[in-house]
């Protein structure tokens, strides 16, 4: 011990006589040599380590046979595996043991055992590596380290002072690394690499562990943080120094200053670093003017003087010249960033309809775009709240879970809706906080998506680490995005619309075929239709029954065993209500509704509906929903429609029933065994006829298709020899024959026009729901149109009013076409029962038939839409090159509609736009076709029509504009720029066409009439 003990003092002289004023290179020698007779080693080798390579690189060799120095270099992580996390020194017995890179030093140095000391310094600072090497074999771990770990520590003292020594800076180096810091950031113009450089510039000179830039705002009122690292962690770049700060002092006063990080208004305040670090904060000086300011920290007392100080002033003012030029590129680059930005977004929104992906990907755009850790949109539902319809970077809990009152989001946005940003003490007033808490979100960005200045959707961005609040410039560009996105989304749902109105009449269809497929009456299999295709759960069918009248359960669903069949008084209850009072009753909280009857405990909705036909009411549907308000506007609609199915379907089966039991009754008379079998058997096949029309109604939504079959199958199945349907148009002032047959290879009237006056049966039915007659050609009610009965050859007949809600739509007629023919009450009955199946199939038809229509339609015009007028002018194209005739496309626009909008308000553009397609409409031929194209911009298609035929119907345009200017002095003058291209002339396709119309309009604008006209030069 006492060996050991002057051996270090003799090693602490060395090391102060030896290495003060030396470089490293020279201290590792002195080590070296010193190692071979303190440590009694054959051979010893010094390295140093690398920061910026992770290496220990040798710099001196004693002992060995080749010198080798400055050659050899280990991986840091390779060596620190072999030493135990606090130890500093390794002994290996057998070298033979080791391998990878130490083997291969151990080699190079002939060890038969080995010695490393690890050297570090403060915190565990890496400095240097000794190896030293025995060429015998020895037990090292046997001989403790009481000397290899004094000698460890001396060299980490020795190599920490040479470091400190070399690593000082005199004013030539720092000039030499300003020059450098010049010309590299003179390369940089994005201003978040610059930031970046300068700090790493920065550090490479001076302890800097965080770093911090603030600039002049643009009112030049405040300064902005525009770059922060603390700690390695960048840090969101939106806050304001403070009014008082030491930041502010200095941006004030010119003056460089150094305080402590913890000190109220530094950069670095509340931080995770240490409090007692110092911070040193420079102004930013461009020429005279002070642009903002520039701090960094250190990790270690002490480490910032005069010299510091001088160094980081000049790099500041060279900084401040790069920043000021990487300004100017950063600026053009928002720019082009945000266009590509929008046209992206526009591309995605136009090549998509369905709603779920546009959202999934705009939430994802939004994220990337405006550097939020998360983001989710929620649309309102019909009920007036918001429901989360896409998200992303958040929880599935969170997804099904969240919901938004829509009163506090109208409130929150005010009218007109604004975007608002919520820091960390306003997040409760959004409501489920602990669903907020557990995603760890802090912060939220909400902007609102309006259409038209209505609220529709909210798109949030949310902050977990750092904040989203958007500068400005972000905040104008969110603004764009949200109402590209709520434009889409708004174009998005009137597709779902419908396409789900079309998915649902195809249900309607499939439903109505089941129900009329057979003539029995199985309430159950009806309960589990609905069930199975519309996903209902809790289902009841109860019919109304007489002596007494009370209702009796005739089947249910979903209420397990113990709901055994029943009857109730006619006035029990919510079902009791809607059987007397014969109307639909909706109860969306059964809850508090005292007259609801409990049937099972999780139910909370409850709706009913009436199965009437006529003003009779055969019994009632009730559906349940454990849900609250469980019923949607369309799950109202789709019941309607089915319930009005279900009540033609049951009385259908009641008839039916009712023929077979007295079918079955009159097996045991002897007298009318015959008479009343015949009478059944003729009533069983107008039964069986009413099921094959109500086939033929259910299946197809082509109305003539329909009526067509429908016309067939009543004829074959009543025995007569014609049946013609005709249907009126809403004034009731002309018909239109829809269905014709009268036998196979006959000549068809289907789809003639006549005036309702030539309608016979119409005489009659106005007042009547059916008549009859045996011989039309000599009964006195139909005199004056015996010659429209004459060429219909209509003799016999009988016809029924098809009553569409209400209003007559049409007749269904019978007839015989060669000689008189009575027919019955019965048959008249029966024909009134499929003139009510034809009203159901004609409702169907021309409300699909509406839907359709509309799809083409341009919503505030009311003219044709941009995609049906691209998808006619092909067509007419086709017809042109055809028949060889010219076609016109005329498109025109207002005028400074911009400026209109601007000064009146876009409320004022869009009656300008109805009044101009009012305008528009009176002015075209029939077989024109006149479309909005978009915004002011409108687009007619002039079949076989030439330059003059265009301009004709320009100067009717612009005509009957000027003179409705006049009639009213409200209203604001309206001039059109207009373009015309003829077809074959001056394009034969569409794209060209549109091209050369739309450059002839605006050539025609005011302030480019002097250019060339387009016709011109093509001539």
């Amino acid at each position: 011990m006492a060996n050991d003990a002057r051996q270090v003092d003799r090693l602490s002289v060395l090391a102060v006589a030896g290495t003060l004023g030396d470089t490293r290179r020279k201290a590792a020698e002195t080590l070296a040599a010193s190692a071979l007779g303190l440590l009694e080693c054959d051979a010893a080798e010094v390295y140093l380590f690398d920061e910026s390579t992770a290496r220990y690189e040798s710099l001196a060799r004693e002992g060995a046979s080749e010198p080798g120095a400055g050659k050899a270099r280990l991986a840091a992580s390779s060596i620190d595996d072999l030493f135990a996390a606090d130890q500093s020194v390794l002994t290996v017995d057998d070298c033979r043991l080791i391998s990878g890179p130490l083997r291969a030093a151990a080699e190079g140095l002939g060890a038969a055992s080995l010695l490393g000391l690890r050297l570090r310094g403060e915190r565990g600072r890496a400095l240097g590596l000794v190896l030293c090497a025995y060429r015998t074999r020895r037990e090292l771990s046997a001989q403790g380290s009481s000397t290899a770990g004094s000698f460890n520590r001396i060299g980490a003292a020795v190599f920490d002072l040479a470091r400190r020594t070399e690593g000082a800076l005199d004013r030539a180096d720092r000039l030499a690394a300003l020059l450098d810091s010049a010309a590299r950031f003179a390369g940089e113009l994005d201003l978040d690499q610059l930031f970046a450089a300068i700090h790493e510039e920065v550090a490479r000179h001076m302890d800097s562990t965080s770093f911090y830039v603030a600039l002049q705002s643009g009112d030049l009122s405040e300064l902005r943080t525009e770059y922060a690292v603390c700690n390695g962690v960048r840090l969101q770049a939106e806050a304001l120094p403070e009014a008082d700060g030491a930041a502010r002092r200095v941006f004030e006063t010119g003056f460089a200053s150094i305080v402590e990080s913890g000190a109220a208004g530094t950069p670095f305040a509340g931080s995770t670093s240490s409090n007692s670090c110092p911070v040193l904060i420079v102004p930013m000086r461009l020429g005279n003017t002070i642009i903002g300011v520039m701090a960094t920290q250190a990790a270690r007392i002490g480490s910032y003087g005069p010299q510091q100080t001088e160094f980081l002033l000049e790099v500041a003012e060279q900084a401040a010249t790069a920043i000021a030029n990487a300004g100017v590129l950063r600026e053009e680059r928002r720019r082009t960033s945000e266009l590509t930005m929008l046209h992206r977004l526009a591309v995605l929104t136009s090549s998509e309809t369905a709603l779920d992906r546009i959202m999934e990907a705009v939430v994802i755009e939004a994220a990337s775009i405006f550097r939020a850790d998360a983001a989710s949109i929620a649309l309102e539902d019909e009920r007036g709240e918001f429901q989360l319809a896409a998200t992303f970077g958040l929880s599935d809990k969170y997804s099904s879970r969240r919901r938004l009152s829509g009163k506090m989001l109208r409130d929150l946005y005010g009218n007109p809706p604004r975007e608002r940003f919520l820091g960390p003490e306003q997040m409760a007033s959004l409501g489920q906080p602990e669903l907020q808490a557990a995603e760890g979100i802090r912060s939220i960005f909400l902007i609102p998506l309006t259409y038209r200045g209505i609220l529709g959707g909210s798109l949030a961005l949310h902050g977990r680490e750092g904040s989203v609040r958007l500068s400005s410039s972000e905040t104008r560009l969110a603004q764009v995005f949200a109402d590209q996105v709520a434009a889409s989304m708004h174009r998005a749902r009137a597709a779902q619309r419908l396409a789900e109105r079309i998915e649902d009449y195809d249900l309607l269809a499939r439903v109505g075929h089941a129900l009329v497929s057979t003539l029995q009456v199985d309430y159950e299999r009806i309960l589990r239709m609905l069930r199975d295709q519309l996903g209902y759960q809790y289902l009841t069918i109860f019919s109304v029954r007489e002596d007494p009248a009370h209702l009796h359960l005739e089947a249910s669903l979903g209420y397990g065993p113990d709901v055994p069949a029943m009857q109730m008084q006619i006035d029990a209850g919510l079902v009791g209500a809607v059987a007397t009072r014969g109307e639909m009753l909706y109860i969306p909280d059964v809850r508090r509704e005292p007259r609801y009857l409990q049937a099972a405990e999780e139910v909370r909705s409850f709706i009913a509906y009436p199965l009437k036909l006529e003003n009779t009411v055969l019994g009632l549907l009730s559906v349940e929903s454990a849900s609250l308000n469980g019923f949607a506007a369309r799950d109202r609609r789709l019941l309607a429609a089915i319930v009005d199915q279900t009540a033609v379907a049951l009385s259908n089966a009641r008839q039916y029933a009712t023929a077979t039991e007295s079918l079955a009754s009159l097996k045991s008379a002897t007298a009318k065994t015959e008479e009343y079998a015949r009478y059944l058997e003729r009533r069983q096949q107008e039964l069986e006829l009413i099921g094959a029309v109500g086939t033929a109604v259910s299946s197809s939504l082509d109305l003539d298709k329909m009526l067509s079959t429908a016309a067939e199958k009543i004829a074959v199945g009543m025995r007569a020899q014609r049946c013609i349907i005709t249907l009126y148009d809403d004034d009731l002032e002309e018909g239109r024959i829809a269905g014709d047959y009268w036998g196979k290879n006959k000549p068809s009237l289907q789809g003639e026009r006549l005036p309702i006056a030539d309608d016979w049966p119409m005489l009659r039915i106005l007042g009547l729901r059916s008549l009859a007659s045996d011989d039309a050609a000599a009964d006195r009610r139909f005199d004056g149109i015996a010659e429209t009965l004459a060429s219909r050859r209509i003799r016999g007949c009988a016809a029924a009013a098809i009553v569409v809600e209400g209003q007559v739509a049409g007749t269904v007629t019978v007839a015989s076409t060669s000689e008189p023919r009575i027919f019955s009450a019965q048959q008249l009955g029966v024909l009134e029962t499929i003139a009510t199946q034809l009203a159901l199939g004609v409702r169907n038809a021309r409300l699909y038939g509406r839907a359709r229509e509309r799809a083409n339609e341009d919503s505030l015009t009311g003219l044709f839409n941009h995609r049906y007028l691209h998808g006619r002018l092909e067509q007419e194209i086709v017809r042109a090159a055809r028949s060889g005739e010219q076609m016109a496309v005329v498109m025109f626009d207002l005028n400074d509609f911009k400026g209109f909008n601007d000064t009146r308000g876009h409320q004022a553009g869009d009656d300008m736009l109805r009044l101009t397609a009012e305008i528009l409409r009176q002015s075209v031929r029939a077989s024109d076709l006149p479309g909005r194209y978009g915004g002011d911009e409108f687009m007619v298609i002039l079949p076989a029509s030439d330059l003059h035929g265009a301009r004709l119907l320009l100067e009717r345009v612009r005509r009957k504009i000027a003179e409705r200017v006049q009639k009213s002095s409200a209203a604001a003058a309206i001039e059109l720029s207009a373009g015309i291209a003829v077809y074959p002339f001056d394009g034969d396709n569409k794209r060209d066409l549109i091209a050369f119309a739309d450059a002839a309009m605006y050539a025609e604008k005011p302030k480019n009439r002097a250019l060339v006209d387009a016709r011109a030069q093509r001539a």
